[in-house]
């Protein structure tokens, strides 16, 4: 019996039906028509996924492009002169853009080909320039164009610091961690792909089904929950075993993540069924469906676990055009039935997190624009059907998180609108009153997110059944990004200053930022310790975001040699044996991040300990000291009230 097959009835496997015997001659034209057919497929596929890859590095060089013609222009004043005399010769002569040629097509390998005449590096750069000249007229903003591109959500908005503080880039090392090692080559695992027949046999149905279970109670958005929804994903067979082979390989290479002796084979087994789905999905891409666009996103959410972000992206991309072409991302075009508009909510839900992972994970820029959609998650939770008491944790869990993410990209909008700006006043301590409402705005914000979160996704108490287990995790895992959320709302605002020791909590300025901060990072170290120790963490989750933003503020003391340096050391010590307590299941990213934690207390260690070699010896037990919150700020899940009825000025 196949086991990963979708029919799980089915005693033998799957067999085409054998083609009546034909001549030699007939079987060969045949055989030749049929291939003839199948390469043209290939090329209308290929072409079709080149526009689409064109279209969409257009739409993103294009506001970058325009952003950074206007500050070399900006720059370069004095050359002005210099400037359009030249410009005034090269367009005076006529330009000629036939004779280039350019042919973009996409590989099965992920790969993609770019053929052209163009012969030396002279022939590209006038190329380049005419290019240059053509669009110029085009792409220059205006005033207002220029106000609006400060303000959209195009760049990036990750859960990662690269977005978040500029200001202050001694205390950011998560690209540094990020590329401190290639990703996964997945291609190496071509060589040993064994027959289907013989992977089964390596995975017994007990082995399955951890491995899956294991899945599906790790809590970040996925499709299926058990095994009725995991076999039954499409009325269509030859869809729905792409959607399983998808499934599969996001299953086996989840596990890796967090029981690694569990499935020995488990990389190999995973690559089977990934590379076994991409090959399949092309014959999908014409016509989608909501199984094309699950088997997309799964596929997608394990090439960011592979550090595969260029193919991630181009999953993501073309998972969220066919949810466009459906309808799928404006609420007038969901349909009525509650069952029907709950599953296609859910479908939008889950590319919007993918889509998050990426931008965090990579650093990248995010795909789905928020004013190109008006999708309101809540509405998922509005289901009087819903019977299973842990399918009821889990979205609720995902539409909670999914509505603070919304949030988040408008706290990194407002963050990049700030460090576009003259900062002397970030040097003195004061915030303007137009950035004080700002950040009250959004302080608001958080607060009702807060406010409609259940009580019991608020805080924490000992579990007595699974689901009330689940349901802690839940907790714990929303107040993390909670938190996240106020530190990433109040870390541009840090002052490079000492700190004061004793602020005032309803004086805005960048030194009550500071102390939100430090307060938020402290509730979450000590409710990732309460992860670590009773669930386990996964970097599904984004979890790694959220340690890593706290981490940042104990490097701000310890960079300013403030009244907290000793006291932040001892905290860093706390978040390495965070990282340290996966390092089994990671190999990877975990400890990059700890190695840069390591490397950047020993640059800031005084010459009294220069030669302590030892982290146990740099940071010893008296350095750690008992953490109090302080709950007279807003971040304080008990201000949250206050906050939501604060004055804005």
């Amino acid at each position: 019996m196949f086991l990963f097959d979708g029919n799980e009835n089915s005693s033998k496997p799957y067999r085409h039906p054998s083609k009546p015997k034909r001549n030699k001659a007939k079987d060969a034209e045949a055989k030749a028509a049929a291939k003839a057919k199948k390469a043209q497929q290939d090329d209308m596929e290929s072409l079709q996924i080149t526009f689409y890859e064109i279209e969409s590095w257009i739409e993103k060089t294009s506001p970058v492009l325009a952003k950074m013609t206007k500050e070399l222009d900006r720059v370069s004043k004095h050359f002005d002169k210099g400037k359009k005399k030249k410009e005034e010769t090269t367009t005076s002569s006529p330009i000629d853009l036939s004779s280039m040629q350019w042919t973009l097509s996409f590989q099965p390998n992920n790969s993609m080909r770019l053929e052209t005449n163009i012969k030396s590096v002279e022939q590209l750069i006038d190329a380049l320039q005419k290019i240059k000249l053509m669009t110029e007229s085009d792409t220059t903003p205006t005033k207002e164009e220029t106000d609006d591109a400060d303000t959209t959500f195009s760049s990036s908005a990750s859960l990662s610091s690269s977005s978040t503080a500029i200001l202050d880039p001694p205390i950011e090392y998560w690209n540094q961690a990020l590329w401190r090692r290639p990703g996964i080559c997945l291609e190496q695992y071509k060589d040993c792909t064994l027959e289907l027949s013989k992977l089964t046999e390596e995975v017994p149905p007990d082995m399955l089904s951890f491995v899956c279970q294991s899945y599906w109670d790790c809590l970040f958005p996925k499709f299926s929950a058990d095994w009725s929804t995991f076999w039954d994903r499409s009325g269509d067979p030859q869809r729905n075993q792409v959607c399983i082979d998808s499934g599969l390989a996001m299953v086996f290479a989840h596990i890796i993540r967090h029981n690694k002796p569990a499935c020995p084979n488990a990389q190999k087994i995973s690559f089977y069924y990934y590379d076994r789905a991409r090959q399949a999905l092309l014959d999908y891409f014409d016509s989608p469906d909501e199984a094309t666009i699950e088997a997309l996103l799964n596929l997608a959410m394990y090439c960011t676990l592979h550090k595969q972000y260029s193919t991630t992206r181009i999953y993501l991309e073309l998972a969220y055009r066919m949810i466009v072409q459906l309808g799928y991302h404006r609420q007038s075009q969901l349909p009525t039935c509650r069952t029907m508009q709950k599953k296609y909510i859910k479908l939008f839900l889950v590319l919007y997190y993918h889509d998050m992972a990426l931008s965090t994970y990579s650093a990248g820029s995010l795909l789905i624009d928020d004013d190109a959609h008006d999708i309101d998650f809540y509405q998922m939770l509005d289901d009087p059907m819903r019977s299973d008491e842990k399918s009821v944790i889990k979205d609720t869990f995902y539409v909670h998180l999914m509505e603070l993410m919304k949030i988040h990209k408008r706290i990194q909008q407002m963050t990049r609108e700030y460090q576009n700006q003259h900062l002397q006043h970030h040097y003195s301590g004061t915030l303007p009153p137009r950035w004080i409402k700002k950040i009250q705005i959004l302080e608001v914000a958080l607060a009702t997110w807060l406010d409609r979160v259940p009580v019991e996704y608020r805080m924490t108490r000992e579990p007595t059944t699974e689901s009330e287990r689940m349901k802690q995790q839940s907790a714990l895992l929303l107040m993390l990004h909670y938190q996240m959320q106020w530190i990433a709302l109040h870390k541009a605002f840090l002052s490079p200053h000492h700190i004061p020791i004793k602020t005032e909590s309803d004086t805005y300025s960048t030194h009550r930022s500071y102390a939100i901060c430090s307060d938020a990072a402290n509730r979450i170290v000590v409710m990732a310790e309460i992860v670590t120790e009773n669930f386990n963490w996964c970097v599904c989750q984004l979890f790694l975001s959220c340690v890593y933003q706290a981490s940042t503020i104990f490097c701000k003391s310890i960079l300013t040699r403030d009244h907290k340096m000793k006291y932040s050391k001892g905290m860093i010590r706390r978040i390495i044996s965070i990282l340290a307590a996966r390092r089994v299941n990671y190999g990877g990213f975990p400890d990059d991040l700890t190695a840069c934690l390591s490397e950047f207390l020993e640059e800031n260690e005084s010459k009294e300990i220069s030669d302590i070699q030892t982290l146990d010896q740099m940071l010893p037990d008296d350095y750690v000291q008992t953490v109090v919150y302080d709950d007279s700020y807003y971040n304080s899940p008990n201000m949250h009230v206050q906050c939501m009825n604060q004055q804005i000025k």
